[in-house]
């Protein structure tokens, strides 16, 4: 019997990767961050965190031949150097670039001006879909339930209700999942703002990679956060060729290879913890809390969440389901957040330059909190190879349906 009701992030939390689950209503909550694949049939809808899994439970495979995955490694490496220096200027500097001035630089090809994410909302089967952000899907309908108000337009109270908001969902998981250690996913400031929400147990672990390492490691000495384990990555690619066919088809080729990392270690702190784990990732926390072009210029503000954070960053939150079997969780992203604060988003309530996390975290501190500089970006991962993968996954999926293959998700 199909449930009643299925919520995104329910599935990620409460259902092993790749698991196919019958719904009547299928609804999205929390603006796309945590990725599923449905399809519609006459009493129920499908769900699952895979779109591979889906496919094998349909028995068979209907290539839409409208929809082409990109080849992120179709033009190489071409990061500039101003690409390769942007991530090391400080948070204040990069926020208040107005996106005219990005454009331009990308016209004269001094930035990347490939995209690294695809907007498309259909997928490689004609009769699956991806679940688009407070989307609720019935074997009959298909409907979007989202009414931006615009009506915050107070930065104080936006930080004061911010602040609250973020700390009760992390409460609610807290004690939701009492005996799960929750690992923070720490590099800049989203993250950093994670951790030091106050926590209700002592289960709080932290992983970072290079070149972050010392400065998140000091950000914890001087703000006093005290953590269970503190797993670092020196960013170097430690993917086998196996590793690399798992996680291309654990994000259904909707992610870039290169910009998805460290997966073989995060599964082996799964693993350690017997998967009784969760993974915090601060996604896309500071085109919410400070000024950022991009976002904040003219009236694009919650299409590019609803598409480029939802397609872009939020397959994180599915390869990281679908690789290591435990869910990827944002305090950015509960429903309640969305439903009670972000909806009512003014994005003339920030001027260029403007932050408000610092604001956030002392809501928590009546002491100063210590803030790096800088937010350096790891490295890309690269790849001895640089030709087309897609087949790769194709294959799989023709090897999994004739028995020739196993399935890859965790």
């Amino acid at each position: 019997m199909p449930e009643s009701e299925l919520v995104s992030i329910d599935l990620h939390l409460d259902h092993p990767p790749g698991e196919v689950v019958s719904t009547e209503e299928l609804i999205e909550v929390n603006a796309g961050i945590n990725p599923v694949y449905y399809q519609q049939r006459k009493d129920e809808v499908l769900a699952s965190t895979s779109l591979t899994e889906l496919v094998f439970e349909l028995g068979s495979f209907e290539r839409n031949r409208e929809v082409t995955p990109p080849n992120y490694f179709e033009n190489g490496d071409r990061k500039t150097l101003l690409d390769r220096v942007f991530p090391y200027v400080p948070d204040g500097l990069t926020s208040a670039v107005p996106r005219s001035l990005t454009v331009y630089l990308k016209r004269m090809g001094l930035f990347e001006a490939d995209s690294e994410w695809s907007e498309t909302t259909g997928t490689v089967d004609s009769r699956i879909g991806v679940l688009q952000p407070f989307e609720r899907v019935t074997p009959e309908e298909r409907v979007r339930e989202f009414e931006p108000t615009h009506s915050m337009t107070d930065a104080a109270e936006f930080v004061e209700r911010s602040a609250e908001e973020i700390e009760a969902f992390v409460h609610s998981i807290e004690r939701r999942y009492p005996d799960h250690e929750q690992i923070i996913r720490v590099g800049g400031g989203d993250s950093q703002l994670i951790a030091l929400v106050p926590k209700l147990t002592d289960n709080w672990h932290v992983f970072t990679a290079e070149p972050n390492h010392w400065i998140v490691d000091r950000f914890l000495f001087e703000n006093g956060i005290e953590v269970g384990e503190f797993f670092h990555h020196d960013n170097r690619n430690e993917e086998t060729w196996r590793d690399f066919r798992r996680k291309l088809i654990c994000g259904d080729i909707r992610a870039h290879p290169k910009h998805q990392r460290w997966y073989p270690t995060l599964e082996g702190i799964t693993d350690r913890f017997d998967g009784d784990c969760i993974f915090w990732i601060g996604t896309e926390g500071d085109a919410l809390n400070r000024y950022y072009g991009d976002f904040h210029e003219g009236d694009r503000y919650f299409d590019r969440h609803f598409n480029r954070v939802a397609n872009w960053q939020g397959l994180t939150h599915q390869v990281t389901k679908n690789y290591t079997g435990a869910a990827a969780l944002s305090p950015y992203h509960s429903e309640s957040i969305w439903r009670n604060l972000y909806r009512h988003y003014d994005t003339d309530m920030l001027s260029p330059g403007e932050d408000l996390r610092p604001r956030i975290a002392d809501q928590w501190y009546s002491e100063d909190v210590w803030w790096p500089d800088r937010n350096p970006s790891p490295e890309p991962y690269q790849y001895p190879f640089e030709h087309d993968y897609r087949p790769i996954y194709f294959d799989y999926i023709s090897e999994r349906l004739d028995g020739r293959a196993e399935s890859v998700i965790s």
